[in-house]
């Protein structure tokens, strides 16, 4: 057991100076590197920012007065327009369409009063020789004012 004790001191001693030594040799680190600023006095602008809203002085709404689907827009928001400037433009296939059912109407309303009007030149000399009733003549009357009508109210929705 002395002979473990000697040999573990002998190994203490040997550490210590080893130790001892190799921090004897070793050179004292380097200083750091330092920069070094200048400083000068000046003016700074802070930004300040606002959360807001722009309002022209005209604010004018447009509102349609027909249905339909925007095919173009023919001006940029916020610029200036003037009277009579086109702004939008709207698919035409249903108003073309719309056109032609009302011309087809009128057609129709014409083409009916003309039968009306062939109907009564035809009834009136034979009704003065009484050769048709009054009935007859009163109901080609009739039917020409209603042609007349119908040509006026197609003429109308025109």
């Amino acid at each position: 057991m002395r002979l473990i004790r000697r040999f573990l001191l002998v190994l203490l001693i040997l550490a210590v100076t080893a130790c001892q030594q190799e921090t004897a040799n070793q050179a004292p680190p380097p200083p750091p590197q330092v920069t070094v600023i200048e400083t000068k006095a000046q003016d700074v602008v802070v930004p300040i920012e606002f959360v807001g809203q722009t309002l022209g002085s005209e604010d004018i709404a447009i509102r349609a007065r027909v249905e339909g689907f925007l095919e173009g827009i023919h001006f940029e928001e916020g610029s200036e327009v003037k009277q009579g400037q086109l702004l939008y433009t709207l698919e035409s296939q249903p108003y073309e369409a719309e056109v032609a059912a009302k011309m087809s109407r009128l057609a129709e309303a014409k083409t009916m009063q003309a039968k009306a009007t062939s109907d009564l030149n035809r009834i009136r000399p034979l009704a003065e020789r009484k050769a048709v009733s009054q009935s007859d003549l009163d109901a080609a009357v009739a039917a020409y004012e209603a042609s007349q009508a119908s040509v006026a109210a197609a003429r109308a929705r025109w």
